[in-house]
């Protein structure tokens, strides 16, 4: 990689600081992964590592030794795991983990993907590296739901191959973001919210929905909202900011 030293500079940034998240992206492609795993195995403390990939199938090419979904394997300081983007994998792997690192994050479906739920709500992680392999992705929508403040760049050393990633990158960019709506409700309170959808998506007045209790800020997860007229599922965001003195909902209905 290039300029190892502010890499490891800015990982150890993130690593100290209070924020959970952190995204990876850069030229270096899928080197990306394996130079987040050096710098953990570096820091001489025996972690618990999840890796999630995008399919069981492309395990030893992505990572070069084959796995099975629950069983760890010991990499000098690292007791890694691994599964799966496709969640009846997920069923074998451990709660807790020191580090879960998610990638390609570009096989990632967007704001409603499961995966992203998976982590956030059911799975014990002091930080979790979203690592991507090309960045021809408009990745905000991750940013935005895993409250990501951190961004490590990690690029190639060869200018060669550096520049034209670069530019192949800079070719067309994909927005996972799209009917990605936001709505501004004044509290979070039941009422308010389902007002807010009722009016946004015309259920014809909300009777039920599967809140379960009042939203609270940072949270994000998929909820069913019975109306009159229709009864849809959500994912929702609620964004840490707010703006113009009122809560920012980011709300995708989901298929």
């Amino acid at each position: 990689m290039r300029n190892k030293e502010e890499v490891i500079i800015s990982l150890n940034e993130f690593l100290k600081s209070s924020e959970k998240h952190c995204l990876v992206v850069g030229t270096n492609v899928q080197k990306k992964l394996f130079d987040v795993l050096r710098y953990l195995n570096s820091l001489e403390k025996h972690l618990k590592i999840l890796i999630r990939i995008s399919s069981m199938q492309d395990c030893e090419y992505i990572l070069k030794f084959k796995a099975k979904t629950g069983a760890i394997k010991k990499i000098s300081n690292l007791s890694i795991q691994v599964d799966s983007m496709q969640s009846k994998s997920q069923e074998n792997t451990h709660k807790n983990f020191n580090c879960i690192l998610v990638y390609p994050i570009g096989s990632l479906k967007g704001i409603e993907d499961k995966n992203i739920q998976d982590i956030i709500n059911d799975r014990n992680s002091e930080k979790v590296f979203w690592i991507s392999n090309h960045d021809n992705i408009d990745y905000s929508y991750l940013k935005d739901i895993c409250d990501i403040k951190h961004v490590i760049e990690i690029n190639n050393s060869d200018d060669i191959i550096h520049n034209r990633i670069l530019s192949n990158n800079g070719n067309e960019i994909i927005d996972k973001k799209n009917n990605f709506d936001k709505l501004f409700v004044n509290d979070l309170s039941y009422y308010s919210i389902e007002e807010a959808i009722d009016e946004k998506y015309n259920l014809g007045g909300i009777y039920t929905s599967s809140m379960g209790q009042e939203l609270t800020v940072g949270i994000f997860n998929e909820y069913i909202f019975g109306g009159h007229k229709a009864t849809k599922r959500f994912c929702i965001k609620v964004l840490k900011e707010k703006e113009d003195e009122k809560f920012v909902l980011l709300v995708k209905p989901c298929k």
